[in-house]
């Protein structure tokens, strides 16, 4: 589509995080870094993004803000204020940290609600987590999207080669998402107070930080960021998490920087 009027102003992100660390039902297993770990990335992106981006806008969502009607909410108030002014060097980063669940019946992935009641868990209605349906809001902006998740089971929304999954990632692609997850679909996602976040964001916080940049040129881009958080992760948790990135056939042939190196 032709180039809007704001065209030759630097790239704009628009940065979101999530982070569930308390859930309304007891019952639910709490977090002890999942709002730090949102916190921390938020903070992350914005100040080692200084000279590649200028920040449009920055929203963290905290335990009870953090719901399916919430995030849906948000991500229309993102899509209506972005519609008009976006251009496609632009980048949306979106950053979840919590509990993710797969649903046994239909392998799809679920990042967990606030609101979620662990009887409706078990009876399988997932309608206070958030699904891929709640991002395809944003499919029609016509610039980089970027889904960060850092939840146990999240490679679920990509493809895996030992399973047959219905996971989103075909709607994912069709939409020119791109995604980076902390586990694969059949695996937890840990963490630790020695690390003081979980082990996939300790790793991508160090990989903002410029260790990522193995080329030396004082940019960490997105391909740096999954190659060593896919190094770094396996080594924290000897073997037990092992973060994927998709869609595969596209992250070697793009360049999306994300950070200033050291």
């Amino acid at each position: 589509r032709p180039a809007p009027a704001t065209a030759g102003r630097p790239p704009q992100p628009a940065l979101i995080a999530a982070g569930v660390n308390r859930y309304a039902d007891p019952a639910i297993t709490a977090l002890d870094y999942s709002r730090a770990d949102a916190e921390a990335i938020l903070q992350a992106f914005r100040d080692r993004s200084s000279g590649l981006y200028t920040v449009r806008q920055s929203l963290l969502l905290a335990n009870e803000e953090v719901t399916r009607d919430k995030w849906r909410k948000t991500l229309e108030n993102l899509t209506a204020e972005l519609s008009e002014h976006v251009l496609p060097d632009d980048l949306i980063i979106l950053f979840l940290a919590g509990h993710g669940v797969v649903d046994p019946k239909t392998e799809r992935y679920y990042f967990v609600g606030h609101d979620l009641q662990v009887e409706d868990y078990l009876a399988g209605r997932y309608t206070a987590c958030i699904s891929w349906d709640d991002f395809r809001v944003l499919s029609d902006i016509p610039c980089r999207k970027l889904v960060v998740l850092d939840t146990c089971h999240s490679g679920a929304l990509q493809p895996l080669s030992a399973r047959s999954l219905k996971a989103a990632v075909r709607a994912l692609q069709e939409d020119v998402f791109l995604s980076l997850t902390a586990s694969a679909g059949n695996e937890k996602s840990e963490e630790d107070e020695q690390w003081g976040h979980g082990a996939f964001t300790k790793s991508l916080l160090e990989a903002l930080d410029g260790r990522a940049d193995t080329s030396g040129d004082g940019l960490v881009t997105l391909r740096e960021v999954v190659r060593y958080t896919q190094q770094a992760v396996p080594k924290l948790t000897e073997g037990r998490q092992n973060p994927t990135a998709a869609p595969d056939e596209l992250l070697p042939l793009i360049s999306v920087p994300l950070a200033r190196g050291q």
